[in-house]
Parts: structure tokens; C-alpha cells; sequence
């Protein structure tokens, strides 16, 4: 059976703690959803994805958030330490947002 492309970059890979990162530039996870970034860890980015899903189904935010989840999972079940986050802009989707999400607080892989 072919390998995946997750599967081959994994295996070529010499880093053990990875962070997988899911970006709403826009913001709707605060914005339609009531929820403030970032949101760490696996429980709380479903949790996030979910409520975001039921305020606006049509948001493909939810699914990104979703994938996320995905790859991180993929990630720990081939051994990784790893971490998913979910981390938000401004509406307005500026450079103000693009800023925002340079991580002026610190985010580490516990």
C-alpha cells in the first residue's frame, strides 16, 4: 500500500515535538462563537470546532479546525510529542490580525 504524504514527511523528519497550528484569520471562532485564542489542546479545539459548527455550519473554519485535530492525531499515533492549537486574527483579516498571530504570548508543548 502507498505511503501517505503525512506518512513519507513524517518518516523524514528528525523533529519529535511538533505543533500543529490552525489559523483563523478572520477571527469567526471569537467572533461567531464566542471563544477566545488561543485554544490548546485536542478537547478544546473540538469543543472550539464544534460550537463554531453549530453557530455557522457553512464556516469552513470548523473543518480546518477539524483537520487540525486530524493531523495531530496522525502525529501522535506514529510516536510524536506533539500539540494542536487554534489561533485567531481580527475580522478584518489586516496585517493587525497577521501580528496578533506571531505568538506574542508563548505556546509550549507541555
Amino acid at each position: 500500500m502507498p505511503r501517505s504524504k503525512l506518512q513519507r514527511d513524517i518518516e523524514a523528519s528528525v523533529a519529535t515535538n511538533l505543533l500543529v497550528i490552525c489559523v483563523d484569520r478572520d477571527n469567526d471562532v471569537g467572533k461567531k462563537a464566542g471563544i477566545s485564542t488561543p485554544v490548546v489542546g485536542r478537547n478544546a479545539c473540538i469543543e472550539a470546532a464544534q460550537r463554531l459548527a453549530l453557530e455557522d455550519p457553512e464556516d469552513a473554519d470548523s473543518n480546518a479546525i477539524f483537520s487540525a485535530i486530524k493531523t495531530y492525531e496522525d502525529l501522535v499515533s506514529s510516536g510524536y510529542k506533539a500539540q494542536v492549537i487554534t489561533v485567531a486574527g481580527v475580522e478584518t483579516r489586516s496585517v493587525q490580525g497577521d501580528e496578533k498571530n506571531c505568538f506574542r504570548d508563548k505556546i509550549s508543548i507541555k
